[in-house]
């Protein structure tokens, strides 16, 4: 089975700081949906929270990777987004048959217009 790391493997450079590596590390948890340590929420302090780090070396000391991580959870949720109103979410869903719905019932009523004419043409 092929494990995507999205953090990681979109990240330009090859970390060997262990802090760096693992706050890579948390990353890809959290966009992959596996959180060990927090709640899993794609949020800078729930990544901290992740990579065991305090708050502060991601909001002032790797602020590269803050972004990077910020880009990609930004990425995830809106195609979680998209996803889900395609997909599984029923009111979505309802307002897609709602315009289909519209949109045949002014085809009928265009038909019937047209239609009007033609019975009384019939009717001589």
């Amino acid at each position: 089975m092929l494990i995507v790391k999205p953090a990681s493997s979109s990240w330009p450079h090859r970390e060997s700081e262990p802090q760096r590596v693992a706050i890579l590390a948390a990353a890809d948890r959290l966009l992959t949906g596996t959180p060990e340590r927090s709640t899993g929420n794609l949020s800078v302090s729930q990544l901290a929270i992740e990579a065991d780090v305090k708050y502060w070396v991601l909001a002032q000391k790797h602020t590269d990777l803050r972004d990077h991580f910020q880009r990609l959870a930004a990425q995830t949720r809106q195609a979680a987004s998209v996803a889900r109103d395609h997909n599984h979410d029923p009111f979505a869903r309802l307002q897609r048959e709602q315009r289909e719905l519209k949109q045949h019932c002014a085809r009928l009523e265009d038909l019937v217009r047209m239609a009007g004419p033609l019975e009384l043409i019939h009717s001589l």
